[in-house]
């Protein structure tokens, strides 16, 4: 693992190649558990349609939500009445995408995926950019398909827990932890970039958007009474004190 001593991202180096990610996406099975949780996932996924209807305000339009998986978030938006598209890199999700929900999604990375300029009036990166080998590249391309003042919805894990976090931050900081690491397992997700909440907002201005307030995101399909509490008093403690130790951070971000 890297760090920039300039902006504080962090990230794998040497990176996998695209086709190590791909065959550790497209595992027949990668999206079992996906599919063993659906109904609560689809409640997890209401919850963010919300959100994301909160910041763009009234009206319908097109979203494009990038590594859809297997399709269940585009699914919804479209019973709202959202035009919806998706891209996703893994073969075994398209595959379900297309079975359970009639969607067919863009094969590959969205810089590849020949989409035209100017298009949409929203994009979400669920728990994306910390997949991607160049999370900019992701993002400069994302602003070239948005409408003016279009937004970016991005969720991504909170790697500032492990930085303040005392046994995380220990281990972490350690030359064998680093050594250790190992990107790619098969049939797990492949992390590759690390997302601080001052990262996050700088890397959006960047690349062309004006971010709002970092948020927590809930993203737990199958809530528990714990896992709610901890969330909402996550919550408490960024609005009063700015410090955000949620799992993951959750940002709206318009394009400037």
């Amino acid at each position: 693992m890297m760090e920039c001593g300039g902006c504080g991202y962090r990230f794998v180096n040497p990176r996998p190649t695209q086709a190590e990610i791909a065959a550790a996406y497209s595992d027949p099975h990668a999206y079992d558990h996906w599919l063993r949780e659906e109904e609560g996932r689809a409640r997890m996924w209401r919850k963010r349609l919300d959100l994301v209807e909160r910041e763009a305000g009234p009206g319908r339009g097109r979203l494009l939500d990038v590594g859809a998986g297997i399709g269940t978030f585009l699914a919804l938006a479209r019973e709202r009445g959202w035009e919806v598209a998706g891209t996703e890199v893994s073969q075994s999700a398209i595959r379900l995408a297309r079975e359970r929900h009639s969607l067919e999604l863009v094969a590959g990375q969205l810089e590849t995926a020949q989409l035209p300029e100017g298009s949409f009036e929203v994009l979400t990166l669920w728990h994306v950019l910390e997949h991607l080998p160049s999370p900019s590249s992701a993002l400069r391309t994302a602003r070239r398909l948005l409408a003016a003042g279009g937004l970016v919805v991005v969720a991504v894990p909170n790697d500032a827990r492990a930085m303040v976090l005392p046994r995380r931050a220990k281990r972490l900081l350690t030359r064998t932890a680093y050594e250790r690491y190992e990107p790619v397992v098969p049939g797990q997700e492949v992390h590759l970039s690390h997302f601080r909440p001052d990262v996050l907002r700088r890397l959006l201005r960047q690349t062309g958007f004006e971010p709002g307030p970092v948020g927590v995101d809930d993203q737990y399909p199958e809530p528990t009474a714990w896992t709610s509490t901890r969330v909402g008093l996550t919550r408490v403690v960024a609005r009063v004190t700015g410090l955000n130790l949620a799992n993951s951070l959750l940002l709206a971000a318009r394009r400037t």
